[in-house]
């Protein structure tokens, strides 16, 4: 903080400050040097990534950046003065138009249509994923799949989606007792939404390889909507989703955790009935 607050106009260097939206919220301070940095006009430029985070996903995201709107984007962004602003790119690629607006409102940035920038589309290609789907309500059965898939030791990890933790607790019982009963020496990593940040953190960190733990095998992951990000294991070849996405970009995001390596073959299975269509549409 003391090095922002060196800087001038006619300062030679630059600093990179990367950052969480909770960061700012538990450390006031900084928050008030960075703003201090923008009434010198030494702050160029504001980079928020994952947008669809803040907006759409998580409500715990949301309660921050409603708490950094008054705190940090209505001094930093002042309407009042918009010539004035430094420069905002909102990053996200799995976010609806219409949820920009959201996001403008939610920060105090403006967005109007004419400073979207969408990429072309190669970049939000269909990858080799084959799509299945199955109109069932009968979940447990669709669990022969999964444990069918991981019995070869080839093939891959997988991603299980579930709408609820106590579904996810249900489902993953029983795929368990498959998995026992067949002598799949294969370990569930379960994560949702009761847990805190850092146990989920962790976990995901453990099913993507970046932590390691040779006593698991853990090449299946089991999950609500509530951590569908941050699920960066190439190896994933498989994904099952129980029971019907609450929206579209929830949809993609859970889909799209496999079939991440150009030419890789991946699989996905849909599991809905006509039940959890109406509860979804309630």
């Amino acid at each position: 903080m003391n090095r922002i607050r060196r800087l001038r106009n006619d300062t030679s260097s630059t600093i990179f400050i990367i950052c969480s939206p909770q960061f700012f919220v538990k450390n006031p301070a900084f928050t008030k040097t960075i703003v201090e940095a923008e009434e010198r006009r030494i702050l160029r430029l504001v980079v928020i990534g994952k947008v669809h985070l803040y907006v759409h996903h998580g409500s715990s995201f949301q309660v921050d950046i409603r708490q950094l709107r008054d705190d940090l984007f209505v001094k930093v962004f002042d309407l009042t003065n918009p010539h004035l602003h430094p420069k905002a790119i909102l990053a996200t690629g799995s976010l609806q138009s219409q949820y920009i607006l959201m996001a403008s409102s939610l920060t105090t940035i403006g967005l109007p249509p004419t400073t979207w920038q969408w990429g072309p589309s190669k970049d939000f290609g269909q990858r080799n994923i084959t799509m299945n789907f199955a109109n069932s309500a009968n979940h447990l059965t669709c669990l022969d799949c999964v444990r069918d898939f991981v019995a070869d030791a080839d093939s891959g990890f997988v991603c299980v989606f579930t709408s609820s933790r106590e579904k996810s607790h249900h489902l993953l019982k029983n795929l368990e007792r498959k998995l026992n009963e067949k002598q799949i020496n294969v370990d569930v990593i379960h994560v949702h939404g009761y847990l805190k940040s850092e146990e989920k953190f962790y976990l995901i960190c453990i099913f993507c390889e970046k932590l390691k733990v040779p006593s698991l095998n853990a090449c299946i992951l089991f999950a609500t909507p509530a951590a569908n990000v941050g699920i960066d294991n190439h190896e994933v070849k498989y994904v099952v989703i129980f029971g019907w996405t609450r929206d579209l970009c929830t949809f993609f995001q859970q889909h799209g955790r496999c079939g991440r390596v150009e030419g890789q073959d991946a699989q996905y299975l849909q599991v809905g009935d006509i039940t959890s269509f109406l509860s979804i549409m309630r």
